[in-house]
């Protein structure tokens, strides 16, 4: 539209009136009569004709913010959050992250790993009688443990095959072949002590040697043709046993026991080799 200014030059542009048809001239305040709407007072309430704030929803229209539809936030890759907790203490961080994530992951790594104790354990709500269960595994104890108040108890809980009475079995190779009856395991004894004498056996009991601990055996020769009976203190002629009038006829007897010999008549001397 066209109006004349007072210096009478006219002046063309478009005129904006507000609701009472009053021309509004500028929009830093009230104009012509009019009103112009504004949030107000900061903490005030406001009012229903003031501007909002408004954000593109997933339909592509505009919407206004409020409570039962909050302005979305997305957080970029870059940002990092942390708390406003107290550091720890005592502890140092494992090497590989930083922040709250980085003990987070360190904690789960622990917990999914190997998890090593520096310090004491006690556990004080484990049940009188524990099953232990593992396959595969193998337990490496360093160090002595402490004595414990109570002897514990083991159970096995599945029970061993009928037949069997052992848990597991070592096998043994002599020469690069299984020890069995038809390749046994040679012993070799040896002894530290020998005793030698030779005795005169009457036909009354006569003791050959006496009662030695830890003699491992005595051999028993004769000298003569005279037979002799050997046995304990109470041999006779009748009940001892026979060694013949043989000269070199020889026995051994092993233990540690007093020996007797007896002829049935007349004498006869013997000779002993004892190994203790």
């Amino acid at each position: 539209m066209e109006w004349k200014n007072p210096d009478g030059s006219v002046t063309r542009g478009i005129v904006i009136e507000d609701g009472a048809g009053n021309k509004v001239t500028n929009f830093s305040g009230g104009g012509g009569g009019g009103s112009n709407a504004s949030v107000g007072a900061a903490g005030s309430a406001a009012p229903t004709s003031a501007t909002e704030i408004g954000f593109v929803n997933a339909l592509g229209n505009l919407a206004a913010v409020a409570s039962a539809n909050p302005l979305p936030v997305t957080f970029s890759a870059g940002v990092t959050t942390t708390d406003s907790g107290a550091a720890i203490t005592g502890a140092v961080m494992p090497t590989g992250g930083s922040g709250l994530t980085g003990w987070l992951s360190a904690i789960w790594s622990k917990l999914s790993g190997t998890l090593s104790v520096s310090g004491a354990v006690s556990v004080s709500n484990l049940p009188s009688s524990q099953t232990v269960a593992w396959s595969g595994q193998s337990v490496s104890l360093s160090g002595t443990l402490p004595a414990f108040a109570t002897t514990p108890t083991f159970n096995i809980a599945n029970a061993i095959p009928a037949g069997a009475n052992v848990i597991g079995s070592v096998n043994l190779a002599l020469g690069g072949a299984a020890i069995s009856s038809t390749n046994p395991v040679a012993t070799t004894e040896t002894y530290a002590n020998l005793a030698t004498g030779q005795i005169s056996i009457a036909s009354s009991a006569t003791q050959i040697v006496p009662a030695r601990a830890g003699r491992k055996e005595v051999t028993i020769a004769n000298h003569g043709t005279t037979a002799v009976y050997i046995g304990g203190a109470a041999v006779t002629a009748a009940t001892g046993l026979f060694l013949a009038g043989v000269q070199g006829q020889g026995i051994t007897i092993t233990g540690g026991g007093a020996v007797y010999a007896i002829t049935a008549s007349g004498s006869q001397t013997v000779s002993f080799l004892e190994v203790y």
